[in-house]
């Protein structure tokens, strides 16, 4: 990762600190690796605009990969269900995609189930 360069309004480029935040793993990571004193991380990520910024770019990078992951469930399935029904493969695969098919429909049900409770709760809530 390359260092931090300056920029004119504030002094950092915040836009590559905030791209750090977001790859590395830890904090001393992310100063390490741009080049900054741990003090000017740490002010930067108190200051409540830079966190603004910071919590954008985080749920932007998590709704791509909701999306991305959105678009494969279907397959996702399919492969599951081949195995499944897959008489050429071994038992024991074929136990845990089924086995994997019906934890995630009832966990998919539950959500949907607690989802429409949530939405009923609120209306009654905003509906007085």
């Amino acid at each position: 990762m390359p260092t931090v360069k300056k920029s004119r309004s504030n002094g950092i480029n915040q836009e590559l600190v905030i791209e750090a935040l977001l790859v590395c793993s830890t904090i001393k990571e992310v100063y390490l690796s741009l080049g900054l004193p741990k003090r000017t991380l740490t002010r930067m990520m108190a200051n409540p605009d830079f966190k603004a910024k910071l919590n954008t770019a985080r749920t932007e990078m998590l709704s791509q990969a909701v999306v991305k992951l959105n678009s494969n469930v279907g397959l996702a399935v399919q492969v599951l269900v081949d195995l499944m029904e897959d008489e050429k493969s071994g038992g024991q695969t074929r136990l845990l995609a089924a086995k994997t098919l019906l934890e995630y429909s009832v966990k998919l049900d539950s959500h949907f189930n607690m989802t429409e409770r949530i939405e009923a709760l609120e209306a009654r809530i905003i509906g007085g």
